[in-house]
C-alpha cells in the first residue's frame, strides 16, 4: 500500500468569485424568505444572525450574491432588507449568544448587511 504524504494539491486559494461559485453565496431564497418574515412580523433575529455568521465561515458573504439578488428580487424585498439590515446588524453586535460570533465574523456580517441597505 502506498501512502501519499504530499497533500499540497488538495488545497487551493480561491478569490471571491471562485469562493462564491464553490459555496453558492448567500442564496436569493434565503434573502427573500427573511424579507417575507420581516414583513410578516415574525423574523427571528437570532436565527437570521446565526445563519449569516455561518455564511461568513463558508465564505458566502459576497458582494456578488447581493448584486445577483438585488437584480432579480422584487422591489419590496430590497426595501424590506434596507429596513431590516440595521436591525440585524445591531443584534449581531449586541453580544447575543451566536455561535462563532467572533470579532471578524461580526465585522464581516455587518459589512455584508451594509450592502443590503
Amino acid at each position: 500500500m502506498t501512502i501519499h504524504t504530499d497533500l499540497s494539491h488538495l488545497f487551493v486559494d480561491l478569490d471571491e468569485s471562485a469562493m462564491e461559485s464553490a459555496s453558492g453565496g448567500v442564496s436569493n431564497v434565503f434573502l427573500d424568505r427573511w424579507a417575507a418574515k420581516f414583513v410578516a412580523g415574525n423574523a427571528n433575529l437570532a436565527r437570521v444572525s446565526q445563519r449569516l455568521v455561518n455564511a461568513y465561515y463558508q465564505g458566502a458573504l459576497t458582494v456578488t450574491s447581493v448584486t445577483n439578488w438585488s437584480a432579480t428580487t422584487a422591489v419590496g424585498n430590497r426595501v424590506t432588507w434596507n429596513f431590516a439590515a440595521p436591525i440585524v446588524s445591531n443584534y449581531v453586535a449586541s453580544g447575543a449568544p451566536i455561535a462563532g460570533a467572533t470579532a471578524p465574523a461580526i465585522n464581516a456580517v455587518q459589512s455584508y448587511l451594509l450592502l443590503l441597505q
